[in-house]
């Protein structure tokens, strides 16, 4: 089964409309967001996991403003 990057992109957008809507802190959510769909890119094979490596240090700076 061939999986459709827009598809990836449009839950993406929904789920950020949907988090903004309830009033979750953004910066919590784009950080999970790209968490999550990371791994899901790596599961796939279209990204390297070195390029998760980064996410963790953005996130605890985050945290610690």
């Amino acid at each position: 089964m061939e999986f459709d990057l827009d598809l990836l992109d449009s839950l993406i957008f929904v789920g950020a409309l949907l988090m903004i809507f309830i009033d979750y802190p953004l910066a919590f959510f784009l950080d999970s967001a790209a968490l999550a769909f990371g791994i899901i890119g790596i599961n796939m094979e279209l990204l390297d996991f070195a390029l998760l490596q980064a996410v963790s240090q953005r996130f605890f700076d985050i945290i610690q403003n």
